[in-house]
């Protein structure tokens, strides 16, 4: 089994003229979460609970450092259905590429006398994520 190195994971987002914007320049983490609701069918005859699985969900996260480009390009995207790709592993040729449709919820960022100003985002998933490789 090979590990990797989180340092090469790259994420686009697509901006609101339609081409997608590489956002790795800004961010110091990206995650994207996987879910499944389950439905609860446990019944009086039912040993224990019992469950059967529902629809799929996901988020997509990001932190890292405020910078007006990012920033400019995540503010005109607020509200708006766009593409994501995302790295795991880096935009190589080959190795594992995600993708699918988000609408960004949350925009924060945040300003301390003691370090750089920060920002972070969070993506609601909307329909499937694909799981593919980089072409």
């Amino acid at each position: 089994m090979a590990f990797v190195h989180g340092k090469d994971a790259d994420l686009e987002i697509q901006n609101a003229g339609g081409t997608y914007a590489l956002l790795s320049s800004y961010i110091a983490t990206a995650g994207l979460s996987r879910s499944i609701d389950t439905a609860d069918v446990t019944n009086l005859a039912s040993g224990a609970k019992e469950y059967i699985p529902g629809l799929a969900d996901g988020t997509l996260s990001v932190d890292g450092y405020f910078d007006s480009a990012a920033d400019t390009i995540l503010t005109a995207i607020q509200g708006m259905t766009r593409g994501f790709y995302y790295y795991p592993e880096g935009k190589v040729s080959g190795k594992p590429r995600k993708s699918g449709n988000c609408i960004l919820t949350t925009l924060d960022v945040e300003a301390g006398v003691d370090g750089a100003v920060s920002l972070s985002a969070e993506f609601q998933v909307t329909g499937a994520i694909t799981d593919g490789t980089h072409p």
